[in-house]
């Protein structure tokens, strides 16, 4: 009898690992004149603006406005709780101005699940 719930549990847990798979997101930095606040903008990959940068990534409150942040490690510890975990960085300059890039990943089950309790300015409608 224990080894038929051994098996059925493993089962279960192979079929529950079989469906998750990881997805993942960029978060990209940018600091003020002062430097005591970071702006950040989350990338899930979805369709860019071809005129330039609108801020449509930027991360918005249930009120819709946007998110300040005092460092990417404040931005990181907001995402951790939804499920976001840490995989990579690296910086870049573009016009003397540096942009840090934080790659995070999460498993999902549903693609439903990767932007939940995460609201961007695109969202508004």
């Amino acid at each position: 009898m224990k080894r038929m719930f051994l098996f059925v549990s493993l089962l279960v847990c192979f079929a529950f690992a079989a469906n998750a798979r990881e997805v993942y997101c960029e978060l990209l930095g940018t600091s003020n004149i002062s430097g005591s606040k970071v702006k950040v903008e989350v990338d899930f990959g979805e369709e860019k603006n071809p005129w330039g940068r609108d801020n449509r990534d930027m991360l918005v409150d249930d009120s819709g406005k946007p998110i300040k942040f005092n460092s990417m490690v404040d931005a990181m510890n907001y995402m951790s709780q939804f499920g976001w975990k840490f995989k990579a960085a690296y910086f870049v300059s573009i016009g003397g101005k540096e942009v840090i890039h934080w790659l995070l990943y999460k498993e999902v089950e549903d693609d439903s699940e990767i932007k939940e309790g995460i609201t961007q300015k695109r969202d508004l409608k």
